[in-house]
């Protein structure tokens, strides 16, 4: 079976149709951990104990022993398994051929679902998923303004409270299309006001913080055009207000990741109105993109783009202060 959608996986849930397999892929995990959670309520229905639960990660999954409790019920297991192994983009190679007995020999009494950033078409174990028909390969896109808008009302009745329009909006242009951060902000809107009904724009301004669109347009601005000087200016007057680097460096992530969408989609001959409407970008920004990813070209994007990586696992691990490690990457992207 081809890619499917979100809604088309979910489709199958409320039909009860199970796979004994499902690849699940995409940039937001959070979106990723609210399927499996569906999922598991699909699967459980009214026992509770229906299934034992166990959880891998990819950089540590031995396949040999995934294969092993996949495969069958021992004696002492009274319960189905439902497998799931998180990160399952950094499964290494070799794993992954082992992995691939388990489209052979599915085994109906288990489900294993595999959570990942990615899914390399490329690869044998990729091509085995879309070939098979006990497995699932679903696909989820980034969420876009009227989802992120609906999950604000959402989790804010989660917290018994109700929200205004002027906090959602604040709360979709702050959360650069994560739902994970989103879930998060609204949480702390309530609990900054504990006696309140509902959740205002004031209460999420106090507690967000703010990657302003204005302020924070102006530094990739200045980093696609080049201008070292403004680009370095912009960052240092960011940090000073107290922008999180992380979330700064996921803005300049989706600008890089928004130029080679242009790029790969020019060189299959679409046209920019094509481009605009598939990517959902405002005209002004699209004309910025569209500039930058002529002089950049493929070469240029990716070679960014590895910076940026290098960028955020230096956020992560090292204790270089992230002022030094933003410089230096506004340096290297503006040679």
């Amino acid at each position: 079976m081809a890619v499917v959608d979100e809604k088309k996986a979910k489709e199958e849930l409320r039909k009860k149709k199970f796979y004994s397999l499902y690849y699940c892929y995409g940039e937001d995990p959070f979106k990723l951990s609210q399927f499996q959670q569906h999922l598991q309520a699909a699967l459980l229905g009214d026992d509770s104990n229906a299934f034992n639960v166990s959880i891998f990660h990819g950089d540590e999954l031995d396949a040999s022993e995934l294969l092993n409790e996949s495969e069958s019920l021992s004696l002492w297991q009274t319960q189905k398994r439902l497998m799931i192994i998180r990160g399952a983009e950094r499964i290494p190679a070799k794993q992954q051929e082992l992995l691939r007995k388990l489209l052979d020999r599915p085994n109906e009494d288990n489900v294993v679902i595999f959570l990942s950033q990615k899914a390399d078409a490329r690869t044998k174990w990729i091509q085995g998923i879309q070939k098979s028909d006990h497995a699932l390969l679903v696909h989820f896109e980034a969420p876009v303004d009227w989802e992120l808008a609906q999950a604000a009302r959402q989790f804010a009745k989660e917290e018994g409270k109700e929200i205004e329009e002027a906090a959602i909006q604040l709360l979709v242009d702050w959360n650069q299309g994560s739902l994970g951060q989103l879930k998060q902000s609204v949480v702390q809107a309530a609990l900054f006001s504990p006696g309140a009904e509902l959740i205002s724009a004031e209460a999420v301004r106090a507690i967000t913080v703010k990657l302003r669109p204005d302020s924070a347009f102006e530094l990739t601005d200045a980093i696609l055009k080049q201008n070292r000087a403004l680009a370095v200016e912009r960052l240092q007057f960011l940090l000073d207000q107290g922008e999180e680097p992380l979330a700064l460096l996921g803005l300049l992530v989706r600008q890089y990741r928004w130029l080679l969408a242009i790029l790969a989609a020019k060189a299959e001959g679409r046209g920019e109105n094509e481009i605009i409407s598939e990517l959902r970008l405002f005209p002004k920004l699209a004309r910025e993109l569209f500039s930058a990813a002529k002089r950049s070209g493929s070469v240029g994007v990716r070679r960014s783009l590895d910076v940026l990586k290098s960028a955020d696992l230096a956020l992560k691990s090292s204790r270089e202060p992230a002022v030094l490690v933003m410089t230096r990457l506004i340096i290297a992207l503006t040679e």
